[in-house]
Order: C-alpha cells, then sequence, then structure tokens
C-alpha cells in the first residue's frame, strides 16, 4: 500500500513542478508579447515590412513547390 501512496505522491509532486513551470512560461510569454506591442507601437513599418518579407517567403515557396 505504501508503494502506491509514494508514487502517487511522487506523481503529484511531479505534476506540482509541472504546473509550477507552465505557469512561469505563461508569464515569460505574456511579458515578452507586452513587449513586443510596445516595440511595435514605437516602430510601426516594422509589422508591415514582416508582412512583405512572409509574403516574399510564401511566393518563393509557392514558387519551389511548382517547379518539381
Amino acid at each position: 500500500m505504501s508503494t502506491s501512496s509514494n508514487a502517487g505522491s511522487a506523481a503529484d509532486l511531479a505534476c506540482e513542478h509541472l504546473c509550477a513551470h507552465v505557469f512561469r512560461m505563461g508569464i515569460l510569454l505574456q511579458d515578452m508579447s507586452i513587449k513586443t506591442a510596445l516595440f511595435d507601437k514605437a516602430k510601426p513599418g516594422r509589422q508591415l515590412q514582416e508582412k512583405a518579407d512572409d509574403q516574399r517567403r510564401e511566393v518563393k515557396r509557392y514558387k519551389e513547390l511548382v517547379a518539381f
């Protein structure tokens, strides 16, 4: 009985560690998105440049796919 209890405790502890890690990562991602939003406000042309770059990459990828 104690073996299953120990296994349960280990699983609970692992779950707690995982939940804490996910929570910390969520806070970090939220912080990064806020900083990115502030940076984008400071440089609004950046978003347009990124979109143009993405479109160029997509066109290039499409041309490569069609070429085969």
